[in-house]
């Protein structure tokens, strides 16, 4: 074996090839890391160049888990997210060759049914058991760079609250945390929720997170962000209204942004429901680095009147998301949709702007019982119209195109 090693064709290939042939020969394609673990495990046993090849690409990106809605055996080798065993065998690797705890640049930590089986339930038979052991995983791994955590998707407080436990843990652990994204976490109480501390970070993505405008401003406090995204939860909940959540608007949310007017360049602030009231009064002119403005509301003749919006002076692109329950057909996007597409076209060309993208998200399902008209050619006249004045309107076609009237 040790022969042919040696004369392996492959092996005699540079570093910089054979770390792109690993990648591409370990990659499952999944988005939470996906990494055929069986595959990895093998090749580091090939030789020693490629157990030191294949080792950072094991533990750079740890999800840990379980695949949503998924209760039965685990293969290894399909799986990206790490069971409860295996989590905890990932521990005691780690523990017992420090060498290990400075490759881990991303963890993924996904809450919803976590490890919900008979034979973990016996080994770890409360959700503090649980806990403790992901505490345990984040606190050996402190030069990860991204942390996210995805929620139990409930009202309950007592399976809300452990997730932001483990969101406290990466706040003393993790020290050159850079990007983070939260989900469907909820602290205990106000006090708890202004403890993490993440004055690295770059990147923040707050999706569905309880609490009010002053927590948010907590999590602004200190950080330069170049890149912030932002989702409400259910903001027209009375439940929600009752655990400190709200009041809300885009510009209440702006001017929270105000430490980052100057560091800024993504910005992505999703479904407000009083969107033609909360609009008023948003003004981005201050904003002198975005670049990226992505905005998920129900209805674009909202935003009619608010040319203000796009003042921010380096504005290249506008992403315009159709919220998915009121848009749900092909002809979700409307001819009033239509017209304000074109009048923001004109608007860019009329103030010549230095808006030159705008991309509209727009994913129709295909259950609905009343007949529609696709709007695939009007998003073409959209853009001939945008190409005039030298804006790109882009939108996403379906995968796959149907005559509506053989449905």
């Amino acid at each position: 074996m040790a022969e042919e090693t040696r004369s392996s064709g492959l092996l005699k290939l540079p570093n910089e090839l054979l770390i792109k042939i690993v990648d591409l020969a370990t990659e499952t394609g999944s988005g939470l890391g996906g990494i055929d673990f069986a595959l990895a495990k093998s090749l580091t046993l090939v030789s020693r160049r490629l157990r030191d090849i294949t080792i950072p690409r094991l533990y750079e990106r740890i999800p840990i888990g379980n695949l949503p809605g998924y209760h039965g055996p685990v293969d290894p080798k399909h799986s990206h997210a790490l069971s409860a065993p295996r989590t905890a065998k990932l521990l005691g690797l780690v523990e017992n060759d420090p060498s290990l705890q400075r490759l881990c640049r991303w963890l993924h930590i996904d809450m919803r049914d976590i490890w919900a089986r008979e034979e973990i339930e016996a080994q770890y038979p409360t959700l503090t058991d649980k806990m403790k052991l992901i505490i345990d995983v984040i606190s050996v791994f402190p030069k990860t760079r991204k942390f996210e955590i995805v929620g139990r998707i409930d009202d309950s407080s007592e399976t809300l609250t452990p997730a932001w436990d483990i969101v406290c843990a990466a706040g003393r652990h993790l020290p050159d945390l850079e990007y983070v994204v939260l989900a469907h976490c909820c602290a205990a109480s106000p006090a708890q929720m202004r403890e993490p501390r993440f004055s690295s970070l770059t990147s923040l993505e707050l999706f569905d997170l309880p609490g009010g405008p002053a927590d948010l401003k907590h999590f602004l406090h200190g950080p330069k962000l170049e890149r912030f995204a932002f989702r409400l939860h259910h903001p027209d909940d009375e439940d929600y209204v009752d655990r400190g959540g709200g009041p809300w608007s885009l510009p209440h949310v702006i001017s929270l942004l105000e430490s980052q007017e100057e560091s800024l360049r993504f910005l992505r602030i999703g479904t407000f429901y009083n969107a033609e009231t909360e609009l008023c009064g948003s003004n981005l002119a201050k904003f002198t680095a975005l670049q990226e403005l992505h905005l998920v509301i129900c209805d674009l003749a909202n935003l009619t009147g608010h040319d203000e919006m796009f003042a921010a002076p380096h504005l290249r692109k506008l992403t315009w998301e159709l919220h998915v329950d009121d848009h749900v057909t092909p002809g979700g996007f409307s001819r009033d949709d239509e017209a304000c597409v074109r009048t923001l076209i004109q608007t860019a060309a009329a103030w010549k702007l230095s808006l030159r993208e705008i991309e509209i998200v727009f994913q129709p399902k295909r259950w609905w019982e009343e007949e529609k008209e696709w709007p695939w050619d009007t998003m073409r006249v959209l853009e001939a119209e945008g190409q005039e004045v030298g804006i790109h309107v882009t939108w996403d076609e379906p995968d796959e195109m149907f005559d509506l009237e053989e449905e």
